[in-house]
């Protein structure tokens, strides 16, 4: 059983041109009015394909088809908001593929035994929380204040955003992890690897944990003609040193990354030796303890710099997926002849969420082509894509019978 790669081309080409911007790329950020359209048009597809189509409280658009069996379901999503001005393959491929694999399902009326939904999730860029919306809610992993957090310039919070946009978020029930049989997701890299090395399939081990920090560096600011260079106390100075530090200890330790790219100095004059740096310093790896000993090894430079202050602003941890899940979508991606590669994701992803709650969890990458995303220039061949999808399909098929 083949899925219909024309009509998925089709379908993520129109679905495209929702919030198309001048530059090529696309703009539809959650509950706007690009991001509406676009879910008029995803609910349509859905009923297509044979999908009863409701929206849950927080936003999430759901199309379910009941199993022969019953029991739990066999979750298929992603998201189809996008970031400004980004692609038209992040998120949208994983939504559409899912929708894909529905309709040859029921072109060749087949049922499967378990219940599958297709979710397209809301938010899960970010426009408003820090990313996973949707699939967070859903599980219970939206703390009570986080629904009280201002999410606009207005003062607008959270939950009055999902009131206006019609949604009723206080009614959400968390849902139960064991009626989750499995979740898949099939997403593009967003990183140059598959694309790099010519692989068509990627397998995911896991997603990597973020981990964020804001370091303040406290010199003394002072007349930048007048102060000696021995007489200065520079908190720029002091912070490139850690800034500088980090690119080095991740590739020492590997399998890992790290970025500052968050930088305020003040005063911040041509001619004022800088007073007073705050810099933000991301890391990302699969395994924790990487990045818990490149941040000891950070604090214990800083302290020997100057006075400084150490926050946290995020820490996620990593989310390895599922053995056995993994082990299927390699054997369906070699039987079909495409090649594949195991590897991690640098980006986070809904399947996030359904790891962290224990949900038997896979990850099907794509390549992206020379690494580009959340930019107009993103590309996955629709050869590419279609291969995807049918990988997505035998996983499910394979899923079901397990």
């Amino acid at each position: 059983m083949r899925i219909n790669s024309d009509r998925l081309r089709e379908h993520l080409t129109q679905l495209g041109m929702i919030g198309c911007t001048p530059s090529g790329g696309v703009s539809r950020a959650s509950f706007s009015a690009a991001d509406r359209q676009a879910r008029e048009y995803v609910t349509e597809l859905m009923k297509k394909a044979g999908c009863q189509v409701y929206t849950d409280p927080v936003g999430n658009l759901i199309g379910r088809v009941e199993g022969s069996r019953g029991g739990p379901a066999i979750v298929m999503g992603s998201h189809i908001d996008t970031v400004p001005d980004g692609g038209q393959f992040d998120g949208a491929l994983g939504v559409m593929a899912a929708i894909e694999v529905m309709q040859t399902l029921r072109d060749n009326n087949v049922s499967l035994d378990h219940p599958v939904e297709v979710i397209a999730f809301a938010d899960e860029e970010g426009s408003y929380l820090t990313g996973t919306f949707g699939s967070r809610a859903m599980l219970g992993s939206i703390s009570a204040d986080d629904w009280n957090k201002v999410v606009s310039e207005d003062g607008t919070t959270l939950e009055q955003l999902l009131v206006s946009a019609g949604l009723a978020p206080r009614n959400l029930e968390v849902r139960d992890p064991s009626t989750v049989k499995c979740y898949l997701e099939l997403h593009v890299e967003q990183g140059g690897v598959l694309d790099a090395k010519g692989y068509s399939i990627g397998v995911v081990e896991g997603i990597v944990g973020i981990s964020r920090y804001l370091f303040t560096f406290k010199g003394k600011a002072n007349h930048a003609g007048t102060t000696p260079m021995d007489m200065r106390q520079d908190a720029l100075l002091a912070a490139c040193q850690i800034i500088l530090a980090v690119p080095e200890l991740v590739k020492q330790e590997g399998d890992m990354v790290g970025t500052v790219g968050m930088l305020e100095v003040k005063p911040g004059a041509a001619n004022v030796v800088p007073g007073e740096v705050e810099f933000v310093v991301e890391l990302r790896a699969l395994e924790k303890k990487k990045v818990e000993r490149v941040l000891q090894i950070l604090r214990q430079k800083a302290e020997g710099l100057m006075d400084y202050t150490f926050e946290v602003r995020m820490d996620k941890d990593p989310a390895w997926l599922t053995p056995w899940v993994k082990d299927i979508i390699e054997q369906v991606a070699t039987e079909r002849g495409y090649s594949n590669l195991r590897i991690a994701s640098g980006a986070g992803h809904d399947a996030m969420s359904f790891a962290y709650k224990n949900i038997p969890t896979g990850m099907i990458f794509v390549p992206s082509k020379d690494g580009i995303s959340h930019a107009p220039d993103e590309w996955t061949d629709w050869e590419d894509c279609g291969k995807g999808a049918q990988v997505l399909l035998d996983t499910l098929l394979k899923v079901d019978e397990n």
